[in-house]
């Protein structure tokens, strides 16, 4: 367990440094401190970063919870599960690759969050990050799917969660360092 908390800690800056998030990171940034003209308010980007940071934090903790109800519940129909999720899987996989295509998977959905004022409020920021955190990035999947396997085999409910929250923070703090810069 000693060397699991920096490894999800670890994981979570990796994330954050991917290919395919840290493009994004001026966009989120830029809506949680505003981008209008003149300083921006230290004090508002950072209660608005931590409350985006508290809301993908949030679904990924929900998230690895759900696995793990989900998982005790099946109990001995854990394998057809698997089979199934395995099944899922190779599915998605030709539908990405292009061999197999459903409309409804190739669906967009977008939303705007209104800006007041030039700056997002609390509550819209802890909103943007739960939005984020329903639907990742696809950099940061691979990574996250492993920090919620080491804490759903971690030994206790406690140590689970501690993984979770470090990889949390390890992908939250440079996005609070960034709407602090």
């Amino acid at each position: 367990m000693e060397l699991t908390v920096p490894v999800a800690l670890l994981a979570g800056i990796v994330s954050f440094a991917s290919p395919c998030f840290l493009p994004i990171v001026p966009v989120f940034v830029g809506q949680l401190v505003g981008s209008g003209p003149g300083r921006v308010d230290r004090r508002v980007a950072l209660g608005n970063s931590l409350a985006f940071v508290a809301g993908f934090s949030i679904v990924f903790i929900a998230l690895w919870a759900s696995l793990g109800l989900l998982g005790r519940s099946l109990g001995p129909h854990a394998v057809h599960a698997r089979i199934l999720g395995g099944a899922v899987l190779v599915f998605m996989g030709l539908h990405v690759a292009g061999i197999l295509r459903l409309p409804v998977l190739d669906r967009l959905v977008r939303g705007r969050l209104p800006v007041a004022g030039g700056t997002t409020s609390v509550w819209r920021a802890g909103l943007m990050g739960v939005v984020f955190g329903a639907g990742w990035t696809p950099c940061i999947g691979p990574v996250l799917s492993g920090i919620l396997t080491l804490a759903t085999v971690s030994s206790t409910v406690w140590s689970g969660m501690l993984l979770m929250t470090a990889y949390c923070l390890g992908l939250g703090l440079p996005i609070v360092a960034v709407a602090l810069g």
